[in-house]
């Protein structure tokens, strides 16, 4: 059968390769059309995925930054309320040095008080000279009495 074309051979057959042969090429063209098809969805997921983690990443980087910026401007205020806060230690330092200062003077006068309602005299005091500003001591450090816990 050196001359037989493709319809002797569905005739021969009796007709029903006809049907195989026709499901064979819907179900080749089917799964190709398939398989273009969720090639493309894959590769639509994929770049929306990526997308999506290059907006993860650079909201990361920005959050970063501004985690910085904050502790830049925490660090920038707990240094001026460090500079504030000796100020006021040494202001409060010259207050106890000046109270203690009148109490002695307090102390001198009622002294002479009660020597001059007893009835006796009271010398005049020496001119002193002007009082000079001593040498700022270290406040001593206060034993923590109670421990305080972080939370």
């Amino acid at each position: 059968m050196p001359d037989s074309s493709a319809a002797d051979i569905i005739n021969a057959s009796g007709g029903g390769n006809i049907w195989s042969i026709l499901g064979l090429a819907v179900s080749g063209v089917l799964g190709k059309q398939a398989w273009d098809f969720y090639k493309n969805k894959s590769n639509l997921n994929f770049k929306a995925n990526d997308n999506v983690r290059k907006d993860v990443k650079e909201e990361r980087m920005l959050d970063r930054k501004e985690r910085n910026e904050y502790k830049d401007d925490l660090k920038e205020r707990v240094a001026a309320l460090e500079v504030k806060l000796d100020g006021a230690m040494k202001a409060k330092e010259d207050l106890i040095e000046q109270v203690g200062e009148l109490k002695a003077r307090i102390a001198k006068f009622e002294v002479k008080l009660e020597i001059l309602l007893a009835g006796g005299k009271v010398a005049p005091e020496p001119e002193a000279p002007a009082p000079t500003k001593k040498p700022v001591k270290a406040a001593p450090e206060k034993k923590a009495t109670r421990s305080r816990k972080n939370g």
